[in-house]
C-alpha cells in the first residue's frame, strides 16, 4: 500500500493562457470532496495567481452553483507574502498614503 504523506510540495508552472482543464477539474472535486488525503480526499493544491484580477476570475467560476471554496488555497504573490509575514510573526507593513499604498511603514 502506498504510504500517504500529509505535507507535500510541488512547483508547477503553468504556461501563460487559459487555465488548464486538469487544474480546474481538480479544484471543482476538492471542493465537493474536502476530505484529508488520509482520509481518502483528494490532494490539496494550493494555486498562486499572477494578479487578484485572475484570481477572482477564478473564484468567480468555482463559485457558481452556490459551492464554497476554501480561499486560502488561492493566493497571489502578494497575498502569500502577507500570510507568511503573520504566519513567522514579523511586523506587518502599513501604508503612510493610502491612496498609492507604495510608502510602508513597519510596527
Amino acid at each position: 500500500m502506498l504510504e500517504v504523506c500529509e505535507n507535500q510540495i510541488s512547483n508547477e508552472e503553468i504556461s501563460p493562457g487559459a487555465f488548464p482543464n486538469w487544474l480546474m477539474t481538480h479544484l471543482e472535486k476538492q471542493i465537493v470532496d474536502p476530505r484529508s488525503l488520509k482520509l481518502g480526499g483528494l490532494a490539496r493544491i494550493m494555486v498562486v495567481y499572477p494578479s487578484e484580477e485572475a484570481r477572482r476570475e477564478i473564484l468567480a467560476d468555482l463559485a457558481e452553483g452556490g459551492r464554497v471554496i476554501d480561499r486560502t488555497l488561492h493566493q497571489t504573490g502578494e497575498s502569500m507574502a502577507a500570510l507568511l509575514v503573520a504566519d513567522f510573526r514579523l511586523p506587518r507593513v502599513l501604508s503612510t498614503d493610502s491612496s498609492k499604498l507604495r510608502s510602508s511603514v513597519f510596527l
